[in-house]
């Protein structure tokens, strides 16, 4: 994992609201090898807002459904029950294959730059308080089904790791015009 991904790896762990966030040194690892030279390297560990441990690890291609069960194996092994796989596109179809755990995987590619820091097109989205949603759901007379949607599978909402059902919002400023709030309910699917 190169310096630009480590670091937008470590801001996002921080953005999630993790704790704890440690980076093993070049070599090291956090976690025994259990199989090839390599395969179940983890470089950084952090602690979820529930406490519960979360592994990171770094894979060089070729990646298939070998090195994911190495990595399940390894995370189990000191009693982890969140992975984060970064590294290249699966050279097999590895989410068909059952898992114990919770495995999110992210390109190298898509972690280069910090799109929530870097980029200055995308907005600062932030999760709606329960307050807040109640607020909105009276002011628009709405249900969570009728809001606008975003996609578990958008950008923001992989980033972040928000949960279906989650609402966030946004402030867009146009040119010459007020600043508005927007908002999205986050669904499985964007389109029903």
């Amino acid at each position: 994992m190169d310096g630009g991904v480590r670091a937008t790896v470590t801001g996002m762990l921080q953005d999630r609201g993790y704790t704890g966030i440690t980076r093993a040194h070049v070599g090291e690892s956090y976690v025994p090898e259990t199989t090839q030279r390599g395969v179940a390297y983890a470089n950084i560990t952090a602690n979820r807002p529930d406490g519960q441990p979360v592994l990171v690890f770094s894979c060089l291609p070729p990646f298939g459904v070998a090195k994911l069960r190495a990595y399940v194996t390894a995370a189990a092994a000191v009693g982890c029950e969140h992975v984060i796989v970064v590294g290249p596109p699966p050279s097999t179809d590895v989410s068909k294959e059952p898992v114990a755990i919770r495995v999110e995987m992210f390109r190298s590619a898509f972690l280069k730059r910090n799109m929530q820091r870097h980029h200055v097109q995308v907005v600062k989205h932030r999760v709606l308080t329960e307050a807040e949603v109640a607020r909105l759901l009276n002011k628009f007379k709405a249900t969570l089904e009728g809001l606008p949607r975003l996609s578990k599978g958008d950008a923001m909402s992989r980033y972040y790791d928000w949960e279906v059902g989650t609402v966030v919002g946004f402030v867009r400023v146009r040119m010459g015009a007020q600043p508005e709030l927007y908002f999205r309910c986050v669904h499985e699917k964007c389109c029903p």
